[in-house]
């Protein structure tokens, strides 16, 4: 008899009558192109034998019965939380390339609920992902990841906190989503439709970091509610490490609520080691988000030291930022820190159209180079377009240039601001 391919393995927890009762054993019987379709119940070590984690071979799909019943649980799977490089296998799911996922609850995972092979392009959707230690998502050196209408929360549960080489910085781990780019990847992904709510860090974070140079990158992240972050609701830099970096970046049509520090906090450089960074490159656009509840709404930096010659773009346009602690938007060319230098970095910003309703502070605050311990500041620019934007009485608009050789040049037919000719400290962690 000859067999087809491909085939539909069937898995149950309850009917005998099925080949298969654990998605493990059908997963490694599985070839590529097949469909392996789940049946309600609670997958896990104890019930139904599963390994951790289950891969999926290329071209397969897994197909649950829908995320109300249908589970893989991690409890007592023994999984560990790595930091540094993050592991892609502590996951209970491994997605291999063309691979997808839909119809689950993954959660009780001790690291990663799901992640992929490098260089895997991987679909997720309509799933919920929740009470992961670590990343509810890890998309690993993706080459094209769409992750769609799945619902995340509690991820984080282990609280990790994480320190890297540089001795003045710490770092939280636990994220919703956690992009790991890699050098030899194209970094593709979409993050659209999804709802996350509480984790321990951020909602979505990306990370650059001991990678040979020229990373490249393409990220959006559109139609999202993200809510109760421990940390930043989106925290990205173009580089944490490697030079020649080129990164395009698209926040578009979210909601960012209750976020314990930032809504968006971005940068092109941020070395997490003892090496300047060179020549980077970040594109990043915010488009029509509402922010609201939060430290500040939207947090820019050009490039933190060790930096030299980045570029940047930033379009901050048509968002509604309110009831922020301090800032609405605060937007630095480069900060100076430990003694390092900060150098030519060339900021181009727009900033139009967006609407303010009772900040803190200042709703627009945008300076030239500024040190944070570190007087190397040099030869940093900010050229500032400002129109239309709507403070709703919530305070003026600030410019300063920072410490010397450092400036903010306006645009012509910028709307009206006050500039401030001394230095106005760092006052940022």
């Amino acid at each position: 008899m000859i067999e087809l391919s491909p085939r539909i393995l069937n898995v149950s927890q309850y009917d005998s009558t099925v080949l298969y009762n654990s998605i493990s054993k059908a997963a490694d019987e599985a070839s590529e192109g097949d469909q392996i379709v789940v049946g309600p119940g609670t997958y896990n070590p104890q019930t139904t034998k599963e390994r951790f984690p289950i891969y999926i071979p290329p071209r397969c799909q897994l197909i649950g019965s829908g995320a109300e019943t249908c589970k893989i649980d991690g409890s007592g799977g023994g999984l560990q939380i790595i930091s540094r490089p993050v592991n892609p296998y502590q996951s209970l799911v491994l997605l291999g390339d063309n691979t997808s996922l839909s119809g689950f609850t993954i959660l009780n995972s001790d690291a990663n609920g799901i992640s992929n092979e490098q260089g895997a392009r991987i679909l997720v959707v309509n799933n919920v992902l929740r009470d992961n230690g670590q990343h509810g998502l890890l998309i690993f050196g993706t080459n094209g990841a769409y992750i769609q209408n799945n619902q995340f929360r509690n991820n984080g549960t282990k609280e990790e906190n994480y320190k890297p080489p540089r001795s003045d910085v710490a770092g939280r781990q636990g994220h919703q989503i956690f992009i790991e780019s890699r050098a030899d990847t194209k970094n593709d992904v979409i993050i659209t439709g999804n709802k996350m709510e509480k984790t321990y860090a951020d909602a979505i974070a990306i990370d650059v970091f001991d990678q040979p140079e020229g990373i490249k990158m393409h990220v959006q992240v559109i139609g999202n509610i993200i809510s109760g972050c421990g940390r930043n609701g989106f925290s990205m830099a173009g580089s944490y490490g490697p030079s020649n970096s080129n990164v395009f970046i698209e926040i578009r049509n979210n909601q960012i609520l209750d976020t314990h520090d930032f809504a968006i906090d971005a940068q092109a450089t941020f070395s997490l080691i003892f090496r300047a960074i060179h020549n980077a490159k970040l594109f990043l656009n915010i488009v029509e988000n509402k922010i609201k509840n939060c430290n500040c709404a939207i947090n820019l930096a050009g490039a933190f030291s060790p930096s030299e010659n980045s570029h940047v773009e930033y379009n901050i346009v048509g968002n509604e930022i309110s009831n922020t602690e301090r800032y609405g938007i605060r937007a630095i060319s480069g900060v100076g820190m430990n003694d390092w230098p900060v150098e030519n970095t060339r900021c181009y910003t727009t900033i139009a159209n967006n609407k303010f309703f009772q900040t803190g502070k200042e709703p627009i605050f945008v300076q030239g180079g500024i040190d944070a311990g570190s007087k190397k500041v040099r030869n940093n620019s900010m050229f500032l377009h400002l129109v239309g934007n709507n403070l709703e009485s919530s305070g003026k608009i600030i410019v300063n240039d920072g410490l010397a050789t450092n400036f903010v040049k306006m645009i012509e037919g910028s709307q009206q601001y006050e500039r401030k000719n001394e230095v106005v400290p760092y006052d940022f962690p």
